[in-house]
């Protein structure tokens, strides 16, 4: 998944951010894994790969 790919590399370049998102980067990696795993096993992507949308907030007015 791209989005997890990018996260990756925001945390692998950015200087001091390695360390303190170490947790959130494995995470990533983690996923990654698992999506491939999954479609490995069943020849298709993952359901939290093609169930996932887009969610449109309104924009909240103040009266």
């Amino acid at each position: 998944m791209a989005r997890d790919l990018s996260t990756i590399d925001v945390i692998d370049r950015v200087p001091g951010l390695g360390a303190r998102a170490a947790h959130l980067r494995q995470a990533m990696v983690d996923a990654r894994q698992q999506c491939r795993d999954h479609t490995r096993r069943y020849g298709e992507d993952a359901p939290q790969v093609t169930e996932w949308r887009w969610i449109r907030e309104e924009a909240k007015t103040t009266p």
